[in-house]
């Protein structure tokens, strides 16, 4: 798996979403390295990482865990907060804690859940993109970036970041959209006992608020920090006051 590190301090591994790649990051982690030993990785079949068989969850952790032998803290973005989930029930001795960006612990509305995306919509979406990967991500995008304040620039980034180049693997694609399909990790979030640090825009219009709440209520040891006016991708419309939420989380949670 393709891994960066750079800066010195408190190891932070970063974990992107689904379809995107470490890329996303830059426009924080040059910063946030000022402070910390920052991991950058693509997920396999992403951005510059080879796909890995079998392509499972268990896998990817399996992966993420060989790239430090350090304790971390995991600072996961919506798909990449949910495997931060599971990462952190499968190795607890090795994460000291969690920051979940834009996360939910179920994405997809079911009898017993209302917070996410409804099923129609979702699988409408996952056709759109096996089918023409470009297109159906400059609507995710465009989704993504709904009430944004800078959308046009933040919009433009995007697009030159991952549109027009090499497109991730469509294997991995699908298989990544099956993990939003399929897990839910409600009961799973009070295992957790380390500190915990959720971050929400109350614009996003992919990951509900409410979503964020839940979280908030059901990890022990979590603090809920509410950014307004960010949608779903906060580190690039809000960057000064997502920093400083979570460099205050990591000096806390320091000492």
């Amino acid at each position: 798996m393709k891994t960066e590190v750079f800066g010195k301090g408190k190891p932070l591994v970063l974990i992107h979403g689904w379809g995107m790649s470490s890329r996303v990051w830059m426009d924080i982690a040059e910063r946030l390295s000022r402070k910390n030993k920052i991991y950058l990785i693509d997920l396999p079949g992403m951005g510059s990482s080879k796909m890995i068989y079998p392509y499972s969850i268990e896998k990817i952790l399996e992966e993420i865990n060989a790239i430090a032998e350090e304790q971390i803290s995991i600072m996961g973005w919506s798909l990449g907060g949910q495997l931060a989930i599971e990462y952190q029930n499968k190795y607890r001795k090795k994460v000291k804690q969690l920051i979940l960006v834009s996360t939910t612990p179920c994405f997809v509305n079911n009898n017993n859940w209302n917070y996410g995306v409804e099923r129609k919509v979702f699988d409408n979406f996952s056709s759109s993109v096996l089918h023409d990967w470009n297109s159906a991500m400059r609507k995710f995008f465009n989704l993504q970036l709904i009430g944004a304040k800078d959308r046009k620039n933040i919009l433009a980034k995007l697009e030159n970041y991952f549109l027009n180049k090499k497109s991730p693997s469509i294997e991995a694609l699908g298989k990544g959209l099956r993990f939003l399909i399929d897990n839910d990790y409600r009961d799973k979030l009070k295992r957790i006992k380390i500190p915990v640090l959720i971050l929400s825009g109350n614009k996003d219009k992919l990951i509900p608020l409410k979503a964020s709440e839940f979280l908030n209520e059901n990890i022990l040891n979590s603090r809920l920090k509410i950014i307004d006016g960010a949608t779903h991708i906060p580190f690039m419309s809000h960057q000064e006051i997502f920093i400083q939420h979570v460099s205050e989380f990591m000096q806390i949670n320091d000492k």
